[in-house]
């Protein structure tokens, strides 16, 4: 008999086959686990993987998750794929999505795809008012 494993335990299975201490691939891992699940259960599974390495902090694992861009490329295939390269088998079985679970999915995906960017838009407008406020109380340098 062949376990369905939910996306989560599939997830966990594969992230126990990647070492979590060299920075890039934590950081990678980190993208791929948001990708698919960018919730506080992406967050507690990518997390907990993260407390195997012995540089780990948390205060960096939270910095790091909150700074992901979901959108940033990196999907959950590189995870499963990495991880199959250290070892790791899937048997788990693989969920079909219904139509409509694929269209809520890309909905979803574009609702947090337009929320980080008014984030970065609104991150950069300040940024320019910034700037513009230090250069005009900025002061000629005399020689």
């Amino acid at each position: 008999m062949i376990a369905v494993m939910t996306d989560h335990s599939r997830i966990v299975s594969a992230l126990s086959y990647i070492p979590a201490h060299d920075r890039d691939m934590w950081v990678k891992i980190g993208c791929a686990v948001k990708s698919e699940l960018p919730d506080e259960d992406g967050f507690s599974a990518w997390n907990d993987w993260s407390q195997t390495a012995d540089n780990y902090k948390e205060n960096n694992a939270i910095s790091v998750w909150r700074s992901i861009n979901i959108s940033g490329g990196i999907g959950i295939g590189t995870l499963f794929k990495i991880s199959k390269d250290n070892g790791w088998q899937d048997t788990g079985a693989i969920q079909i999505l219904t139509t409509e679970e694929i269209n809520q999915r890309a909905a979803e995906r574009a609702k947090r795809d337009e929320s980080d960017r008014k984030k970065k838009m609104t991150a950069s407008n300040n940024a320019m008012k910034k700037a513009d406020l230090l250069w005009r109380a900025a002061k000629p340098i005399n020689n």
